[in-house]
């Protein structure tokens, strides 16, 4: 048996849990960082498009490359029809988080090539989770309330089609842009949010 003394930390304040590049967090001084960038200027200044594509690239895309990005994942907003089964044979009971991580599981049945791993594949496979995930979740939601799927409008930004897919109307600019925000807020922060 060690005579050492050992020492005791409440909580795990002192303790590093995880080290990431992407986001910088020091809870006493308030301070959240993407990539170097302040979450506050990214909420102000940024969509949640944009810092996507930040934490996929470390840096802010350009005019065009945005522009390209958001044609991508508005091009993959709709599940496909196995996914709408998977979704309809799920209990309307079950509990929403088990049931999208099961239903986000199951997206490798409707790859093509699930067991590539080279970088554009897993590039692929991220954005089509990505832009598939409202409607996965609006789709759950819908069927628990007893109501039919509503198809993605590829007119609308990732935050408006999320809150279009739930209950069927275009959200006012101010919802919009609150959701977007709090996207943003959410994006990363080295470990889930728990």
């Amino acid at each position: 048996m060690s005579t050492a003394e050992k020492t005791f930390s409440k909580g795990l304040e002192g303790v590093i849990a995880a080290q990431t590049e992407m986001s910088f967090i020091n809870g006493t001084e308030g301070i959240l960082e993407y990539v170097g960038i302040a979450i506050g200027d990214l909420a102000k200044n940024s969509s949640f498009e944009e810092t996507v594509f930040l934490l996929w690239n470390k840096r802010l895309p350009t005019q065009s490359e945005l522009e390209a990005f958001n044609n991508e994942l508005r091009a993959n907003y709709s599940m496909c029809d196995a996914m709408k089964q998977r979704i309809k044979a799920c209990p309307v009971d079950a509990e929403p988080m088990h049931v999208l991580r099961t239903l986000v599981s199951s997206m490798a049945m409707d790859d093509a090539s699930p067991n590539e791993n080279s970088v554009e594949a897993a590039r692929h496979k991220a954005l089509q989770i990505l832009a598939t995930t409202p409607a996965v979740v609006a789709g759950f939601d819908r069927h628990r309330r007893g109501l039919d799927f509503i198809e993605p409008d590829t007119s609308l930004s990732f935050a408006a089609n999320f809150l279009y897919l739930l209950n069927g109307e275009k959200p006012t600019p101010a919802m919009e842009r609150a959701f977007d925000i709090c996207m943003i807020t959410h994006a990363d922060h080295g470990l889930n949010n728990s």
